[in-house]
């Protein structure tokens, strides 16, 4: 189970729109959905501004290990006026000086194709405590069973109820 949450910035390519993505508790991307790296590695759990980027965010953004990569930010008011009445009101939260230590393929850009995901990147747990100021989505749960057979309907069912209301 990891906590997923994702960012959306602006990596200063005009309409280019990039997400990062992580989890508080440094599942995601290490014990689960661990990604390949194609080059360098993956953020260390201990460096709030080390970021790895998709292939598809590094190509975009013409990229690669040990680049800075400056980002404007939601604020959460930011994110609230989108949440409730889909109302862009641009990126007013702090301004990040991430690093990039790798490239990377996930889970989602085997998917469907190198359009599935979109421009990623991954941070590692200090993000989320260094940049608790920055405006995130509501957090999503990611789920991965060993073995789908003794339970995994059971899960499922589990799962859609909750959602139900969500």
């Amino acid at each position: 189970l990891a906590r997923v949450r994702t960012f959306v910035v602006d990596g200063g390519g005009g309409d280019f729109d990039l997400t990062l993505i992580g989890d508080p508790d440094g599942r995601r991307g290490v014990t689960m959905d661990q990604p390949i790296a194609l080059t360098g590695r993956i953020p260390a759990p201990d460096a709030p501004d080390e970021v790895a980027l998709n292939e598809i965010a590094a190509e975009s953004l013409g990229l690669e290990v040990g680049d800075r990569l400056p980002l404007g930010t939601f604020s959460p008011d930011d994110v609230r006026a989108v949440m409730e009445s889909d109302d862009f009101q641009g990126f007013n939260g702090p301004e990040l000086d991430l690093r990039v230590v790798g490239v990377m393929r996930q889970l989602e850009d085997l998917q469907g194709g190198d359009t599935f995901a979109g421009p990623q990147a991954l941070v590692g747990p200090a993000f989320f405590t260094e940049h608790s100021d920055v405006g995130g989505f509501p957090e999503v749960l990611s789920i991965r069973l060993a073995d789908r057979s003794p339970g995994g309907a059971e899960v499922e069912r589990s799962v859609t109820e909750l959602a139900e209301d969500a």
